[in-house]
């Protein structure tokens, strides 16, 4: 997974500032303790990150029996999440014959937002012949 990190102007917090723009700064006040859901979410991110490197035939080792949160309904959405992405693709090849897919890989959006950065879980993109992106969010961290 990638290097952690938080940006003032998160896509995964986006809700909250976009309604309260003050909240971004004033967040930064408080120091980040994290929580079980973050904890749960970091799991989710990683066998999320390992079924579609798996279903794209990379190599990757399985998890599992180092997740704290994993269970039954976490692999079920990491199987259906990977599916889904295999989908997006399946799509992408229609106007493109070998759109490349991202993983976990930090991206930059500063051009919208100033020092805007985050990780989606996977983005596929097509350079020709126009522009293309799918981004999956479903499970985002920042």
């Amino acid at each position: 997974m990638p290097p952690k990190g938080h940006a003032i102007l998160s896509a995964s917090s986006s809700d909250r500032w976009l309604h309260c723009p003050p909240s971004a700064r004033l967040c930064e006040t408080y120091k980040d303790k994290g929580s079980d859901y973050a904890a749960e979410g970091t799991d989710a991110h990683e066998l999320c990150e390992y079924k579609l490197k798996r279903a794209l035939g990379m190599d990757a080792s399985d998890p599992t029996e180092n997740l704290t949160w994993y269970n039954e309904e976490m692999e079920d959405y990491a199987n259906g999440y990977a599916a889904y992405i295999l989908e997006m693709v399946e799509i992408a090849k229609e106007s493109c014959a070998d759109p490349k897919v991202l993983i976990e890989q930090r991206v930059d959006f500063s051009r919208w937002v100033e020092q805007g950065f985050g990780t989606p879980t996977a983005s596929s993109f097509q350079t020709a012949p126009s522009e293309y992106a799918i981004t999956s969010t479903a499970l985002e961290s920042s």
